[in-house]
């Protein structure tokens, strides 16, 4: 916890917990360095799913920890063509963000280990990730969903998983074991059978996450020169939109003008996600044209002014007052 700049008093901490030994491990670890709130989503997706919360409930209010249930239905989940994965995740994301925000707390805890650091290089790879995608897990980053939600912390993601389960022994805690995280169906399950048996071992998972290390060291390099783009070639309001001048953007190099223009959308649009490549390549194209007259993207309306393109969110992606 030191290690990401938290102290106790930066306390109560929020800690996702599924009752796997990883995150039991993480709410028993942290529970002993600062007041926290276990919370546990339940998916609904199996019937066990309940009672595996109630149990895991009982538990850590035994041993004094705080603990709330999130129960949610597919229903709950964000709509579109995303993975049963995907779409699971920024649900739970979702509830665990607003659940901390409504508690007051500012810093959630999740435990993601190393071994979670290899397999999410390697579905990248598999997905065809650039370099951002490719650095793979901060230790510390911001809400996924909740613009106002809290800090996401990782402090278990240079520890190996197996260091872990003597604490959850010590404890008296039979894990939960959730049959889907044993179904090779999910991309996830089937990379880590795969990385299981890999050569090298463990060794082989400790050098696929240096590599997302390094690349997270590159990454915030060019996130630096990112900034320095933004600065000359956008004029944000407090109202919400933005004036672009498109023209330092387009002369920019091809890999600064595409990350660029998509921080700024998907700040604007409030997206979890940035826009895909091939259409900010298409939109970028538009831009450059004498006739361009204007277009959306991700939630974002670009309209030609005066003062430049105007870029805000399209009424439909507003929320009401």
């Amino acid at each position: 916890m030191q290690a990401l700049g938290l102290t106790p008093e930066d306390g109560p901490f929020a800690v996702a917990v599924s009752g796997g030994v990883d995150s039991m491990a993480l709410a028993l670890l942290a529970a002993d360095y600062a007041p926290v709130l276990a919370l546990t989503v339940d998916h609904g997706l199996r019937s066990e799913s309940r009672d595996e919360a109630l149990r895991v409930q009982t538990f850590l209010r035994r041993r004094g920890i705080p603990h709330r249930i999130l129960t949610l239905s597919p229903r709950d989940w964000p709509q579109g063509h995303g993975s049963l994965e995907a779409r699971a995740r920024l649900a739970r994301y979702a509830a665990l963000e607003g659940a901390a925000a409504a508690a007051g707390i500012r810093h959630l805890l999740l435990a993601h280990t190393l071994e979670d650091q290899a397999e999410t290089v390697l579905l990248r790879l598999l997905a065809g990730s650039g370099l951002e995608g490719l650095a793979a897990m901060a230790a510390s980053a911001p809400p996924l969903v909740l613009p106002d939600g809290p800090m996401r912390h990782r402090p278990l993601l240079a520890i190996p998983r197996a260091c872990l389960q003597p604490v959850v022994v010590r404890a008296g805690w039979e894990p939960v074991a959730d049959p889907m995280n044993r179904d090779p169906r999910f991309a996830r399950v089937a990379v880590r059978q795969w990385l299981a048996q890999a050569p090298g071992g463990r060794q082989a998972v400790r050098r696929i996450s240096t590599v997302a290390r390094k690349l997270a060291r590159a990454q915030a390099a060019l996130d630096r020169e990112i900034d320095c783009h933004l600065a000359r070639a956008v004029r944000l309001q407090e109202a919400g939109y933005a004036w672009l001048d498109s023209r330092p953007l387009l002369a920019a190099e091809e890999e600064l003008r595409l990350r660029a223009f998509a921080r700024l959308v998907q700040h604007l649009g409030g997206a979890a996600f940035a826009p895909r490549e091939k259409a900010l390549t298409r939109l970028l194209a538009m831009l450059g044209r004498a006739d361009f007259a204007g277009a959306t993207l991700a939630g974002v309306w670009l309209q030609p002014g005066k003062a430049g393109v105007l870029l805000c969110r399209e009424p439909a992606a507003v929320s009401p007052a």
